[in-house]
């Protein structure tokens, strides 16, 4: 469920989730471009759960791959870890023979059954975003605090310039960090922005596409340049949401 509807249909990096034995399940979307459709996601977990139609067969699938991770066997190194960090834990010596003896008993009526303790993590849970100012005061509604411990501004309205661009990508060419002016720089030096560059120069949507466009064909990306972008100059938003896009081509 996870799966296909955070990573395949919204862009997710990696869903993850899982049980704390003296805290209950978590759920947690690492690289997420989206917050209120992934909270929607968890919402409908349990009425996903409480209509799901599966048989032993299927479920003995999911419950094998599961059971060979635990069945799996150590190291000397390894398990000396796992023993001493179950002592300092004060885990149960035999806590993963009771997680496998629990995923050997597991039937379609009991998975169902789990919709009423999820329904109870979505009304009582604790939900938490980390990340860029723009997108959390875009969905400020949604939490009860927002902080910023950092003193981040938002600057997602403000010009986009050329150092904003070429300083994105200069790090993915490189493997490098610099400033605005080296990365202007160093595309102008292999030919890929006019000499006459500054970092200052403003950047329109057409003039980022065609330059991604010609990154692309040049590193044999699919890629192609909207041809609806304007020579309106862009915020630094904007930009931001076509580098994004962009960017996800790259894995």
């Amino acid at each position: 469920y996870l799966m296909p509807m955070l990573r395949e249909q919204y862009g997710v990096y990696t869903p993850l989730h899982g049980f704390v034995d003296d805290g209950g399940a978590y759920f947690v979307s690492y690289r997420d471009p989206n917050i209120t459709e992934t909270y929607q996601v968890y919402e409908e977990l349990p009425a996903f759960l409480a209509k799901l139609e599966t048989d032993q067969e299927t479920l003995d699938g999911y419950i094998l791959s599961s059971y060979s991770s635990y069945a799996m066997p150590e190291g000397e190194l390894s398990g000396a870890l796992t023993a001493m960090t179950s002592c300092l834990s004060g885990e149960p010596a035999d806590l993963k023979l009771q997680y496998m003896r629990e995923l050997k008993a597991l039937t379609p009526d009991t998975l169902k059954a789990y919709a009423a303790a999820y329904e109870a993590m979505m009304e009582k849970g604790l939900r938490f975003t980390a990340g860029g100012a723009a997108a959390i005061n875009a969905h400020e509604e949604l939490f009860d605090a927002v902080l910023n411990p950092f003193g981040t501004v938002d600057t997602s309205a403000d010009p986009a310039t050329l150092g904003d661009l070429a300083g994105e990508l200069f790090p993915l060419f490189t493997g490098e960090s610099g400033t605005p002016e080296d990365a202007v720089a160093f595309f102008a030096e292999n030919g890929l922005m006019d000499p006459e560059s500054t970092a200052d120069m403003p950047v329109s949507a057409a003039f980022a596409e065609e330059f991604l466009a010609f990154l692309s064909q040049a590193v044999g990306l699919p890629y192609e340049a909207d041809a609806e972008a304007t020579d309106e100059p862009l915020t630094k938003g904007e930009l931001s949401d076509i580098l994004n896009g962009w960017m996800s081509l790259l894995g």
